[in-house]
């Protein structure tokens, strides 16, 4: 089951800031974490390199006037249900990207039910 989100620019950038945490991660940082959250991070590695290769691609075609343009990102479904968990996890505290945080999580929320 495959699940689309539509994406602005800032939006994608923002997710691939959270996601690149987790591929410099250390080996003792992650056996440390309980096993849930081992699970939602051995998931979430490939959705990491996913976005970081759609964040550089976004930067190296970004114009003028498409940055407004909203880009289609297919998800599985173990991918987005563990996506929702990692940044239900990960509260934004930056009252800067707060509004992106809750639109993503909105959004995610709305098509896992």
């Amino acid at each position: 089951m495959k699940i689309e989100l539509k994406l602005k620019s800032m939006q994608i950038h923002y997710l691939a800031a959270k996601l690149e945490i987790l591929s410099i991660a250390s080996v003792k940082e992650i056996i440390n974490l309980p096993r849930e959250r081992k699970a939602v991070y051995s998931i979430l590695l490939p959705v990491a390199d996913k976005m970081a290769k759609k964040h550089i691609e976004i930067q190296r075609s970004t114009h003028l006037f498409n940055d407004k343009k909203a880009h289609k990102i297919s998800f599985k479904y173990h991918e987005a249900h563990a996506l929702n968990l990692m940044l239900t996890y990960d509260v934004e505290s930056d009252v800067r990207y707060a509004h992106i945080f809750n639109t993503i999580n909105g959004m995610l929320d709305q098509k896992l039910l």
